[in-house]
């Protein structure tokens, strides 16, 4: 039996990409796996009644009944639950990293506590890459404020939540990527959310052009 393994989930969207990326320099590794997708299976009927049933555009008791049935219903489905199957006796320890942005309305506190309860050699380690105040958490901390203790672990990048909220503070992670840059017009790249930056890219983009640097700025609002 092999020491451990790493399973990182992702939320199938703009975050998914963005993870893959962070983690980049792992990733190759034969015991580190990354669930792109919620669901072991794909197809475009699927994905639309997806959206339907886990909206959060419907009547909140409404949603939340059509959630709490689908749940139930594809529990046997979840893609971190057939890994767990596939490396359970594999491996003597399994790491699951939730991201916040990963914890979307799919998973519930029943649901991940179920998913847990069948692996004795299983810990959940939850991770956030964003306060814990922002929309894109919103799902994960309502999981925390339900049942902290469902995760062994919980890492921040932010400063005050590690404060007030006693969980470990660790850095974004960033892997090396091995970008081949021959050729381009560019001397420097941005490529991002503006959040609170902008005033500084702005400032920088000044800075750079006066001292003719070429550049390539893009903001995501």
């Amino acid at each position: 039996m092999k020491k451990e393994c790493f399973i990182f989930t992702s939320d199938e969207n703009n975050y998914g990409s963005i993870y893959k990326v962070l983690l980049n320099d792992i990733l190759a590794k034969d015991n580190v796996f990354f669930l792109e997708r919620t669901f072991v299976f794909k197809n475009q009927l699927f994905d639309l009644i997806k959206r339907v049933v886990f909206s959060t555009n419907l009547n909140i008791k409404t949603n939340e009944m059509f959630a709490r049935k689908a749940r139930k219903l594809l529990k046997n489905k979840y893609s971190l639950n057939r890994k767990l199957q596939e490396v359970e006796k594999k491996y003597e320890y399994i790491n699951v990293i939730f991201f916040n942005a990963s914890i979307k309305r799919f998973y519930s506190t029943d649901l991940l506590k179920n998913i847990k309860s069948k692996y004795s050699n299983v810990k959940f380690n939850l991770f956030f890459m964003d306060p814990s105040t922002i929309w894109a958490s919103k799902n994960a901390m309502e999981i925390v404020e339900e049942d902290e203790s469902l995760f062994d672990n919980i890492f921040t990048v932010d400063i005050n939540d590690s404060r007030k909220k006693g969980w470990i503070h660790w850095v974004t992670p960033y892997s090396k990527l091995n970008i081949d840059i021959s050729g381009n017009a560019q001397d420097l790249y941005f490529c991002g959310a503006t959040k609170d930056r902008h005033k500084l890219l702005i400032k920088l983009n000044k800075a750079l052009k006066v001292n003719s640097v070429k550049k390539s700025l893009m903001f995501s609002i």
